[in-house]
């Protein structure tokens, strides 16, 4: 049996890598927003979800009635590989449902998707390239998801512009409380419901990823050693090929080299000027990005001080 569905009112559905972990962790303060039980359930990627509402129902209590927001912070639904696919079904079952959106300095984001895929690549088979253009050429949605007016331009061939509501990654670290206040009001909720934060919290950040040394890939493609290591689960691996520098924290900058430049300034820097002129800029604006535009070698943000650092391939990480 299906079951009942579940009356979602508003999804936060990205956009990955722009701290939308910690939006979520100051939305979910207030007492009449709840979010699912099992963050990021990503309900909707599956074409026969109609079929299972009961256990997107399971995520929620049985009373709702002191809940105004439902929401569903998949943040999947955004990305270049599901949003054409998913938009769509969410439109239709919940056509006055609102979304929210998390945006940072694109090139703030391209290191964090680049760091993740070293991170969790994994768990799925996947041996992200050391170099950053190679990454970029090989996972094409690190640069795609980076692209924030393509993926809306998406969403807005089924949602209307004012059920859209952006907000910016550095206006949340700068002055958290004025942010999500406002998107209280985007949810027609009291605003004074909700404690002040007293600042964003830190959460899935940078220092906290680690990355398979060029000795662990060359173990993993053994394959009767491969295969006993797949067989353990992630957070065991992460505990045992850790402190045997395995795996080894992210702590120093990115190496942007001459092509990955190039296609930050092919691709994204037309696609922000576009979405500034449409949906506005983050207060103190993109740095980053702006240095990228004249500078071949952008500084560190100042937000985040320990990132990836792509090592050569004989050396290893």
């Amino acid at each position: 049996m299906a079951g009942e569905k579940t009356p979602l009112t508003f999804f936060l559905p990205g956009f990955s890598k722009c701290g939308t972990t910690s939006a979520v962790e100051l939305l979910d303060r207030h007492p009449q927003i709840l979010f699912p039980a099992d963050r990021e359930p990503w309900f909707f990627g599956d074409p026969t979800y109609a079929d299972h509402w009961s256990s997107l129902r399971s995520q929620f209590p049985v009373d709702l009635s002191p809940f105004r927001a439902l929401g569903d912070d998949s943040t999947a639904y955004s990305s270049v590989t599901w949003a054409a696919e998913v938009v769509p079904r969410l439109a239709a079952e919940f056509p006055r449902a609102r979304y929210v959106f998390v945006v940072r300095d694109p090139v703030a984001r391209i290191e964090s998707a680049f760091r993740e895929f070293h991170h969790s690549g994994p768990r799925y088979g996947i041996n992200a390239p050391f170099m950053l253009s190679d990454a970029m050429r090989e996972l094409p949605e690190i640069v795609a998801d980076s692209c924030y007016a393509e993926r809306l331009d998406v969403v807005r061939r089924h949602v209307p512009r004012e059920r859209l509501q952006i907000i910016f990654h550095e206006d949340l670290l700068d002055d958290p409380q004025a942010v999500v206040t406002s998107v209280y009001r985007f949810l027609a909720l009291d605003p004074e419901r909700d404690p002040p934060p007293s600042a964003m919290p830190a959460l899935n950040v940078g220092e906290r990823k680690r990355h398979d040394t060029a000795l662990l890939r060359r173990m993993r493609a053994d394959h009767p050693l491969g295969r006993s290591l797949a067989r353990l689960s992630f957070r065991t691996q992460e505990r045992i090929l850790t402190p045997l520098r395995l795996r080894r924290e992210f702590v120093t900058p990115v190496v942007w080299d001459p092509a990955a430049v190039a296609e930050v300034r092919h691709r994204v820097i037309p696609d922000a000027a576009r979405f500034a002129a449409e949906y506005g800029v983050a207060r103190r604006g993109w740095r980053r990005l702006a240095e990228m535009a004249v500078d071949e070698t952008p500084s560190p943000a100042g937000d985040e001080p320990t990132t990836a650092v792509p090592p050569t391939a004989d050396e290893g990480p």
